[in-house]
């Protein structure tokens, strides 16, 4: 009986003293936060809501419109090779463990570009794209709430990728 009490004590402090982190951003943010050229913003819902007013296209405003939080995580520029692929197996082995699935990868010899998700009942609850391109940098856009999945894999098939790829090219010219 003089045990009890102690046991009680000592899963309680166990528990309040967990050290995992509950999300994939949350998880980024602690592990990166202090390397130089780490960048996070959350934009809220509201500052959101405000910039879809001033869009005209549909399809955008109905990607966006169920969108509860929008995070953007740059992680610097002027990588190496080496430390850019490592960064984003550190990455995808991060999505992997919060149960992303793999919507879209396409790559090149410059860029990659990957889409993952979380899913619930049709819904798209969680987008993650990263964006990592040859000595420039790694990037992330994460989106939460309720994107409908048609769309969410509607935008990404129509996406014109080559064009993307092809203008990133040029652009180093």
């Amino acid at each position: 009986m003089r045990y009890i009490l102690p046991v009680i004590f000592l899963v309680t402090a166990l528990t309040a003293c967990k050290t995992e982190t509950e999300s994939f951003d949350a998880e980024v943010r602690k592990t990166y936060q202090h390397e130089k050229g780490f960048f996070y913003l959350k934009i809220p819902p509201s500052l959101v809501t405000l910039v879809l007013r001033s869009i005209d296209d549909k399809e955008i405003i109905d990607f966006f419109g169920g969108a509860r939080q929008v995070g953007i995580i740059a992680f610097g520029e002027k990588f190496s090779d080496e430390e850019t692929q490592n960064l984003i197996v550190s990455l995808e082995e991060m999505l992997s463990r919060y149960e992303y699935d793999d919507l879209l990868r396409i790559s090149n010899k410059e860029k990659t570009i990957s889409l993952k998700i979380k899913e619930n009942k049709g819904k798209v609850t969680e987008l993650v794209t990263i964006v990592s391109q040859k000595a420039s940098g790694v990037m992330a856009l994460t989106l939460s709430g309720e994107l409908d999945i048609q769309t969410v894999v509607r935008l990404a098939a129509d996406f014109d990728y080559d064009k993307l790829l092809e203008m990133q090219i040029m652009g180093k010219r």
